[in-house]
């Protein structure tokens, strides 16, 4: 249970940073929406640069609202759960949120890096647009809400794209190695990268006499691969697939829908389906290929069709580079000079947990 409870406040600590490096912090309520009730305590210096006890303190307002924990008694069982006084929390939130923010940002000014009010413009823009803010009036409510002001959001959205740039100075990835390539597969293709790939000719739902023909065509087919491309080019309504022959690609690259996903598993490759009625219309499916590796300590690369490789080495790229990322940011936080100041009394979420039954566990 303790370790469920603190993978859970990892994992919001983890969302929450990524958050506000992006900005869209702003957009889920972690604006500093108390800091004019509170006082200017210091909480903590990072580097020499201050962090207010009233952010902490919002902060974990955030973090508490997240997860529904309204009454001080459901608070502090979940503390207690994962092994947190409210002092480690804060203490974590502070070395794990906070401290990581302003290194980034001393970081980048070390080593000269700006972001100019272009390109900050540009990427409110781009959120604006994503979240459905267009209208000036939508925006600055929405800003309000959150206990933001324009300056301050502005502000959010060039410590991220700060953190871009620094990265990619940074941090140098060079491809994969063949070893981080072999040991990623052998951890991972059995179960993510394992499937099968097919081919479709969608139908129009009022169309059920072209469907039917078709289907009947195909089935007395003698080259039923070719004639099931050609047929999808000339009957398929979806757009994308019919200027390939029909081809969807790998189910283990692609989210299906169930009807498709249940038609496609019970074929073996070089089987057709019958005619499957959904919510777009009726289709045949074709299934092309599949892939299955044998059973076997070590995976055989060469074996693993194009397509699944070539994201298999798009993910072990990301996975090294994000690895790297967090060797970097974990080198600055380690040479940082993090002073954690005492906790003062009287704070809402420091609530009393000696009811608790994991109390003696609560760090």
């Amino acid at each position: 249970m303790q370790q469920k409870a603190r993978a859970q406040i990892a994992l919001l600590l983890s969302v929450l940073l990524t958050l506000g490096l992006t900005g869209i912090a702003t957009l889920v309520g972690c604006g500093s929406s108390t800091a004019k009730s509170q006082s200017a305590a210091v909480a903590a210096t990072v580097n020499g640069t201050e962090v207010l006890e009233s952010d902490v303190s919002d902060y974990i307002t955030t973090l508490r609202s997240s997860y529904g924990y309204e009454s001080d008694e459901d608070w502090a069982n979940f503390l207690a759960s994962a092994g947190y006084s409210a002092e480690t929390l804060r203490e974590d939130i502070i070395k794990n949120y906070y401290a990581q923010m302003i290194v980034v940002r001393q970081a980048a000014e070390e080593a000269g890096i700006t972001v100019d009010s272009t390109a900050v413009d540009n990427e409110i823009a781009s959120i604006r647009s994503a979240y459905g803010y267009e209208s000036d009036e939508d925006w600055a409510s929405i800003l309000e809400s959150s206990g933001y002001t324009e300056e301050q959001y502005r502000s959010d959205i060039e410590l991220s794209l700060l953190a871009d740039n620094l990265m990619g100075i940074a941090v140098s990835v060079a491809d994969p190695t063949q070893e981080e390539l072999q040991t990623y597969a052998d951890a991972n293709v059995a179960t993510y990268y394992s499937g099968k790939k097919s081919s479709q000719i969608l139908f129009k739902s009022d169309d059920t006499e072209t469907a039917q023909t078709v289907l009947a065509e195909l089935q007395q087919s003698s080259n039923l691969s070719k004639d099931f491309s050609a047929a999808a080019t000339v009957h398929s309504i979806d757009a994308i697939s019919s200027g390939d022959g029909g081809n969807r690609g790998w189910d283990c690259l692609n989210t299906f829908s169930t009807d498709y996903s249940d038609a496609l598993g019970a074929l073996e490759v070089g089987q057709m389906s019958g005619l499957i009625e959904s919510d777009d219309g009726y289709r045949i499916i074709l299934c092309t290929d599949a892939y299955a590796p044998a059973a076997a300590e070590s995976i055989d690369l060469t074996a693993i069709p194009a397509e699944i490789y070539a994201q298999l080495l798009i993910d072990v790229t990301s996975e090294v580079t994000s690895t790297a990322q967090n060797v970097y940011m974990q080198g600055l936080l380690s040479a940082a000079d993090i002073v954690i100041n005492p906790m003062p009394d009287g704070l809402l979420y420091d609530v009393d947990l000696s009811a608790t039954d994991d109390s003696e566990s609560a760090q």
